[in-house]
């Protein structure tokens, strides 16, 4: 009886102290105080700590009763977890907001939910929910650039892992090869004749032994499957940078796929063009892309690199020096009208 006499002091005397913590933190006085002390951490740069306080806060009768301090406190939280770059809370706080009747339609709330999901490594529910968007705002160009990164987030570690199953499945004599008909299959567009050309090339170097023959099903599989998502993303991305604005995350993805995929007199067409619209600081970088692929592929091939057209992975070109994809003439590639128009177009990746 005196043991659970004793229990109960020391939980009521914890009680108490907690209160009198809540109490101090709250420096006795309003939520709404409370949230103005929050407001200067997060200006002076101490994020968790202004976390901390609004998450106090959040529990407190006044807040949960009044809407509108409710909102201000989700909205801190909401930036001060953006700046500590967790996504997760910053996605919990978006979620809130888009709950509230008045938020709802909020059409940056809903752009950033998207880029939340995507930075947080759901890339399903990032796709998902991009769709709907762009469903609601059909052509909207962050839309659209947000729709081309969830598809990146499902993409990038499928490909990574093809590529390492593909190379240690063939050794590392054929590893600069098959990386690059791997890459030139997965990037190019639809209607590009070098995409079947490169699944040929790959098909061909899984034939030397019975254990590759048997290995090839479903690496053929995966790589059909990682080629279209790939050939999503790069849709959304081309239809951004169509669009107003200037989508710097469209175009890197945009410069990636021409340069992964040895497509590099497109890559200095998309570049310039890009360079002659575009006022970002990116665009510093952008001039400087072209030059360096063809060196980046050398040196990561040893030396040793796929050439489109070629009948075998090692044979070269006729034309060693032009690496111009036969897409770029075709009605699923087309060029620009004039270099420097606001609305001349990088190259187009489908049809």
């Amino acid at each position: 009886m005196l043991q659970r006499s004793l229990q109960i002091l020391i939980a009521g005397a914890l009680v108490a102290l907690l209160a009198v913590v809540a109490y101090a933190a709250l420096r006795l006085s309003s939520p709404a105080d409370a949230l103005e002390e929050a407001e200067g951490l997060h200006a002076r740069g101490q994020h968790a700590r202004a976390i901390a306080l609004l998450d106090l806060a959040e529990t407190s009768a006044p807040v949960r009763e009044d809407p509108a301090l409710r909102t201000r406190l989700w909205r801190l939280r909401y930036a001060a977890n953006t700046a500590l770059q967790n996504p997760a809370g910053a996605l919990r706080d978006v979620d809130k907001l888009l709950r509230q009747p008045e938020h709802e339609d909020d059409v940056d709330l809903l752009l950033d939910r998207i880029r939340l999901l995507a930075s947080a490594g759901d890339g399903a529910r990032a796709r998902l929910a991009a769709r709907g968007f762009l469903a609601e705002h059909p052509g909207h160009a962050r839309g659209l650039e947000l729709a081309g990164e969830a598809c990146q987030t499902l993409y990038q570690p499928r490909l990574r892992a093809l590529r390492e199953r593909i190379e240690r499945e063939l050794g590392r004599a054929d590893q600069p090869d098959a990386r690059a008909a791997l890459l030139s299959w997965v990037y190019r567009p639809d209607g590009d004749p070098q995409v079947a050309h490169a699944a040929a090339v790959l098909r061909r170097m899984f034939t030397a032994e019975p254990r590759l023959v048997a290995a090839w099903p479903a690496i053929e599989r995966e790589t059909a499957e990682t080629r279209a998502l790939v050939q999503e993303g790069l849709g959304y991305f081309q239809a951004s940078l169509d669009g107003d604005g200037e989508p710097v995350a469209a175009f890197r993805a945009v410069a990636t796929a021409l340069e992964q995929s040895g497509r590099t007199d497109d890559l200095l067409m998309a570049c310039e063009i890009q360079r002659r619209r575009s006022t970002h600081a990116y665009v510093d970088s952008v001039g400087v892309t072209p030059p360096f692929a063809p060196l980046r592929r050398a040196i990561s091939g040893r030396g040793r690199t796929f050439r489109p057209g070629s009948t075998s992975p090692n044979s070269s070109s006729p034309n060693p020096g032009s690496n111009r994809s036969p897409s770029s003439t075709s009605p699923n590639s087309r060029a620009p009208k004039r270099c420097g128009s606001p609305r001349a177009r990088t190259p187009a990746f489908s049809g």
